[in-house]
């Protein structure tokens, strides 16, 4: 979480510019809410966006490439502000990812050419869900991501590794319980559900599934990208 912060504060857009913030709640085909954060230069016209999806709450984009592009960053679901279960990266979250592109791409600040970027958790969603179709997306930059969960960081080599897990659904978990007040205003019954996602996957992937079975497989990197220019920068490995 340090370096994350301290990277956010690098990233800052240089003082003098006028930036413009717009906060949108995007629906899923289950009736979920999102919470995304648009940026960009005022006035927000048609750029292209660079668009980055975090468990890590508000405020926790991690690029500024220049006023040349807006930015959007969204909540995952059964984190932040967002609504819903939280599903360690599974099938519903990949669906989540690909109907917010679509959204993000028909709106009025977008030129319809998307660029994702990723460092961590937010690298691993994309890696997830490069076998969906990701309406306007034309590049990613992923940083300090793994395209396996299982073997990167909770069973390398088959042997549990739960502690380093731990720490993630905490630093997880942090912000949820942050927004949980304008949950309760909003949607009362998403604190709940962000509570047992959460439960649910720290049994499902500490505990239940030593083995890299389906369960890991609906997880993970899954099919060739190649049309797809991706940077790469480093991964759990160089880590």
């Amino acid at each position: 979480m340090a370096v994350i912060v301290t990277m956010a504060l690098a990233l800052v857009p240089p003082a003098g510019a006028t930036t413009a913030t717009l906060s949108k709640r995007v629906t899923m085909s289950d009736g979920v809410s999102l919470q995304a954060t648009v940026t960009g230069e005022a006035p927000l016209i048609p750029r292209p966006l660079i668009v980055e999806f975090s468990p890590y709450g508000s405020g926790t984009g991690t690029t500024y490439d220049g006023p040349a592009y807006n930015y959007v960053l969204v909540q995952i679901r059964g984190t932040g502000d967002s609504d819903g279960r939280f599903d360690a990266l599974g099938a519903r979250t990949q669906r989540d990812v690909a109907t917010t592109l679509r959204w993000a791409c028909r709106q009025t600040w977008s030129n319809r050419r998307i660029g994702l970027n990723g460092f961590s958790a937010s690298a691993i969603t994309v890696y997830n869900s490069l076998h969906r179709r990701l309406p306007c997306v034309r590049t990613a930059a992923l940083r300090s991501g793994t395209f396996e969960l299982y073997r990167d960081l909770l069973w390398p080599g088959g042997v549990s590794n739960a502690l380093p897990g731990l720490g993630v659904l905490g630093l997880i978990g942090a912000p949820a319980a942050a927004a949980a007040p304008g949950h309760l205003e909003r949607n009362p019954v998403s604190n709940l559900d962000s509570a047992v996602g959460l439960t649910d996957t720290g049994l499902s992937a500490g505990l239940e599934h030593p083995t890299l079975d389906a369960f890991w497989r609906e997880r993970g990197f899954r099919c060739d990208v190649n049309h797809l220019p991706i940077l790469m920068l480093d991964s759990f490995f160089d880590v």
